[in-house]
């Protein structure tokens, strides 16, 4: 299954940022040092109710009422995949590899991380492992 996060980083001088994400979001979420990074922490929000019960409620009101016609539809992507994923826990393999796709699509390059394996061989592993969720 599909294991949605929401990170935020902040120099170590932006603790009280992180901090207040988390008051914010009911002290759900984990802060921890940047692997590799002494001066770089990270502010992770994980699971799908979770972000559909803090994350997109907060988003709605004070993030894309000001974002620009690309973020909110990226915005609207991300809440699809959110949506889908909590309607349903067992997936039919095309519906697997559609939300698979959108995911890559909505974050093709992982946002200034390299993902550990490329669109196509992740399919390449749902094919060979004949996966049915």
């Amino acid at each position: 299954m599909l294991q949605p996060e929401f990170n935020i980083t902040q120099h170590i001088n932006g603790l009280s940022i992180l901090n207040s994400f988390k008051v914010l979001f009911n002290n759900k979420g984990q802060m921890h040092q940047k692997s590799g990074s002494l001066y770089v922490w990270v502010y992770s929000l994980k699971g799908i109710n979770n972000l559909i019960d803090y994350l997109i409620p907060f988003f709605l009101e004070f993030v894309v009422p000001y974002s620009c016609k690309y973020k909110k539809e990226e915005f609207d992507k991300f809440l699809f995949i959110l949506n889908k994923l909590k309607e349903k826990s067992n997936f039919e393999k095309e519906e697997f590899i559609n939300i698979i796709k959108l995911v890559y699509d909505l974050n093709p390059d992982g946002k200034g991380k390299k993902r550990k394996r490329t669109l196509s061989q992740i399919l390449s592993i749902i094919e060979e492992k004949n996966i049915n969720k």
